[in-house]
């Protein structure tokens, strides 16, 4: 399903802050990420934005960790989180985007995500070389 349009503006915003180019909804080992990001030489980070279903986004993201250095869950202002979830994040290793809402939206980082030690590099490798083919085509860069 595609993630509300209102969720990617601000991650896009965000990751850009930090010098990562910023793509949505790309396709790679059957899932769609939502958000991909990479900064040269070969940091990626992926994003799994989400209005409700807090535990399957948790899931997909702990899944982005094997092909992404970081991973995050982003959900909006009004999103609940139980005590559960936040555990389950830091035990993972997930980090937790919150979109803050207003006339300029913002994001704020609830959890900060660890360096993932299940990534297998050649699948980030292969991550790289889909968001910088699909720049060449004009893609779905951000």
């Amino acid at each position: 399903m595609r993630f509300e349009k209102f969720l990617k503006f601000p991650i896009r915003s965000h990751m850009e802050q930090f010098g990562f180019r910023v793509w949505y909804e790309v396709r790679f080992m059957g899932k769609t990420i939502d958000v991909a990001c990479f900064k040269a030489p070969r940091t990626t980070v992926s994003v799994e934005a989400k209005v409700r279903k807090l535990d399957d986004a948790i899931y997909q993201a702990s899944v982005y960790r094997l092909w992404s250095d970081y991973s995050y869950i982003a959900i909006p202002r009004h999103a609940s989180v139980t005590e559960e979830n936040y555990n389950l994040l830091r035990e993972e290793g997930i980090g937790l985007l919150r979109i803050l809402g207003g006339r300029t939206p913002s994001v704020a980082e609830e959890v900060k995500p660890r360096k993932s030690k299940v990534l297998v590099t050649s699948r980030r490798r292969e991550l790289i070389e889909v968001l910088l083919l699909l720049k060449r085509k004009g893609g779905v860069h951000a």
